[in-house]
């Protein structure tokens, strides 16, 4: 048996890719483009995740910006497809999809009561009535995410989550008693 190393050579996009290209890949337009991928990477689509944003490409290898984010993590992008929002992301240097971010920025900057508000903001209550299977599986998670971020939280927060889900949904039956999450 015999030790092979593997080696991989990643081709990062550089301007000079761009310049051939014509209308789009200007410095800002890059800018633009990797704030918005980072954004959707953020648990809240906010400018406010994003303290800076600084260009540190170079010619040999390729496009790289370095962002700070307010929580004092660092994200790195590096461009690697000519199309937008194909960004390659390192946060803290390790390799990590956008969900990966957004779910780790969750679980280190948002309070227990936040991460529920987020999860039962975003759930989709029309689930049982797509002719998706996978649409109706992604629905049921999110109703036992928000039953179990509901489970953790302390009495005074459950009161406060009653309270928010009350004043969203006016049609609430539900007594404070029988509330549990969603």
């Amino acid at each position: 048996m015999s030790n092979k190393i593997v080696m991989t050579f990643e081709a990062y996009q550089t301007y000079n890719d761009y310049q051939k290209k014509g209308n789009w890949g200007s410095p800002e337009d890059l800018v633009a483009d990797v704030k918005l991928t980072i954004k959707h990477a953020t648990p809240t689509f906010d400018d406010k995740w994003i303290k800076s944003i600084a260009d540190q490409s170079d010619d040999a290898k390729g496009i790289k910006f370095e962002i700070k984010l307010s929580t004092g993590d660092v994200l790195h992008a590096f461009k690697i497809g000519s199309m937008r929002g194909s960004w390659e992301l390192y946060l803290n240097k390790k390799k990590k999809s956008q969900q990966e971010i957004r779910t780790e920025l969750i679980k280190k900057s948002l309070s227990p009561l936040e991460q529920w508000e987020l999860a039962w903001k975003s759930h989709d209550t029309y689930y049982n009535y797509s002719d998706s299977h996978d649409v109706w599986k992604s629905g049921v998670a999110s109703e036992k995410n928000i039953v179990a971020l509901y489970d953790k939280l302390s009495a005074s927060d459950k009161k406060k989550a009653y309270k928010i889900y009350t004043e969203r949904d006016n049609q609430s039956t539900k007594s404070f008693p029988e509330f549990k999450g969603l």
